[in-house]
């Protein structure tokens, strides 16, 4: 998923760098969790229980990521200088936080929705979601925040996408279900 924000790069130009953050890696850590769980049940035969594990997974992330997300919407102000490294765009990441910093809820749960099927084969499924999720945050919001030289557009599509992100979630639980009963048969 593309990961970045603009910071000013001298007059009227700006350019793009990866949004340093510590929400992001807690989803694929939490995946492993469901992974190992999911993993455990087809070794023991338990193949039927695997989509209510991929379930769960999402909703658990959603606890520790509520938290995150309150957390950098709130701090927003302290968290900009420090990822952004120097004081001419340190107010961008916070400027950036304030659209995005809730979305990290949703956000969160898909993290572990779909890295989590990438280990049973899900691959192509993941990667397809993602690049539904790039082109999206690229191009419908890349072209307002080129055409007005501002971010804000771009900010709020990021936003949008997370929260869509959230279908990619069923996707996820329909495919690792399919995994489950072909495994059975």
């Amino acid at each position: 998923m593309i990961d970045a924000v603009l910071v000013p790069a001298g007059p009227g130009a700006a350019r793009r760098e990866p949004r340093r953050s510590v929400l992001r890696p807690a989803g694929p850590m939490a995946a492993g969790g469901v992974v190992i769980v999911i993993n455990q049940q087809r070794g023991a035969g338990r193949h039927l229980e695997m989509a209510a594990t991929m379930r769960a997974g999402p909703r658990v992330a959603a606890a520790s990521y509520a938290v995150l997300a309150v957390a950098s919407r709130l701090g927003r102000g302290l968290i900009g200088p420090l990822a952004a490294g120097d004081s001419r765009t340190a107010d961008e990441p916070a400027r950036h936080l304030a659209v995005v910093g809730l979305t990290h809820l949703a956000l969160g749960r898909v993290l572990v929705a779909l890295s989590a099927i990438e280990q049973p084969g899900g691959g192509p499924l993941l990667n397809a979601l993602n690049i539904v999720h790039s082109t999206g945050i690229s191009r419908i919001g890349g072209l307002p925040a080129r055409a007005y030289h501002a971010p804000d557009a771009l900010y709020r599509t990021i936003a949008a996408c997370d929260v869509a992100g959230v279908v990619g979630i069923a996707a996820a639980v329909r495919f690792v279900g399919r995994v489950g009963r072909a495994a059975r048969i």
